[in-house]
């Protein structure tokens, strides 16, 4: 791939635990030319994938934030489609957090899905490891703190010539993601509830984030149907005011321009 390669975010599923009418949960697109990345696969994004239509017999790779069915339902049909009815021959590579690659096989078993693991290569990103090739992109991870028994990887994929978006998945506040998504061209992290709860952020707490972190600009993601309004954006772009902040709409193509980036912290 070459420094001229064009960087496209889209948002396929901006919706918290459960889909809605317009909206799948959780899930990313990241083209790199004519080559493409997903991040987390929630409910109803391969409906979205498809009406899109993303080159699903050809992706690159699906990173997994984490093993709730909001970030990875979808991986299951995604590859029994590919499988039956595209004919794609090669596994498909999957990536989840270190210590993950059990849970996923379990949760498979139970769901009488074993067969999915035959069409796919699972491996382990671990945190704080020099950048891996996944696809187009170098990836990088850190866990970030979301429920008792559970922590999450953000992934932070750069392209050849510098330009990185770093995707948040679910998580409450910590210091650990700003100095982690630092200088990024774009940061994408959940703003799920109007007050504080564990292992989520409010806009307010999501805005001091991007405050902390001062990417190019962010996109708020994995909210409530009644949030993502005029009054939450406000919230937030109040926490910081001198970064361009959204809430991230279903079938949102952003065009990410390179910035000078900086090694995390």
């Amino acid at each position: 791939m070459t420094s001229t390669t064009a960087l496209t975010y889209t948002c396929v599923g901006p919706s918290c635990a459960w889909p809605t009418a317009t909206r799948a949960t959780s899930c990313h697109r990241l083209d790199a030319g004519d080559r493409t990345v997903l991040v987390d696969l929630g409910h109803g994004a391969l409906q979205a994938l498809r009406a899109a239509e993303a080159p699903l017999d050809r992706l690159d790779a699906v990173l997994l934030t984490h093993l709730h069915l909001d970030h990875w339902a979808d991986l299951v049909p995604l590859v029994w489609m590919r499988r039956f009815e595209l004919g794609a021959s090669a596994p498909l590579p999957v990536v989840v957090p270190e210590g993950q690659a059990a849970r996923l096989r379990t949760a498979l078993e139970a769901l009488d899905a074993l067969d999915v693991l035959d069409w796919i290569a699972l491996t382990e990103l671990q945190a704080g490891l020099p950048p891996t090739g996944v696809g187009p992109v170098a990836v990088t991870a850190v866990a970030l703190p979301h429920s008792a028994v559970l922590t999450v990887n953000a992934y932070r994929l750069q392209v050849a010539d510098g330009t990185t978006i770093v995707v948040s998945g679910d998580c409450g506040p910590s210091d650990a993601l700003p100095a982690f998504a630092r200088d990024a061209a774009l940061l994408v992290l959940e703003a799920t509830v109007p007050e504080p709860l564990a292992g989520h952020l409010t806009p307010g707490e999501a805005g001091a984030i991007v405050a902390a972190a001062q990417p190019g600009r962010a996109l708020l993601c994995h909210y409530l149907e009644p949030l993502g309004g005029p009054a939450e954006l406000a919230i937030a772009r109040a926490a910081c005011p001198d970064v361009p902040i959204a809430f991230a709409q279903p079938g949102e193509r952003v065009p990410v321009a390179p910035r000078p980036a900086t090694t995390p912290g």
